[in-house]
């Protein structure tokens, strides 16, 4: 995978527990929202812990992710997946 453009790295550590919380700014659609799905269960499965299933709507989240311009919601051949 490519590098993101940036990627702000603050002091101190990413907290993961059962509060833990994902949130996708900007730009968004079922396409990204199943990513996040699928990390979140990554997460949950290797610290064991059960995690919430909201994907968005948290006022004070654990990760942002900010995304400018989303892809079509079924990846086509060719389809440009850079980062700028």
């Amino acid at each position: 995978m490519p590098m993101p453009a940036k990627a702000q790295v603050g002091p101190g550590q990413l907290p993961i527990g059962q509060s833990f919380s994902v949130v996708l700014t900007r730009a968004k659609n079922q396409r990204l929202k199943n990513a996040v799905g699928r990390f979140r269960d990554e997460v949950s499965r290797r610290t064991g812990m059960p995690l919430a299933t909201e994907v968005e709507g948290s006022t004070n989240p654990t990760l942002t992710v900010e995304v400018e311009h989303v892809g079509k919601e079924i990846p086509e051949l060719g389809e440009d997946e850079s980062y700028n």
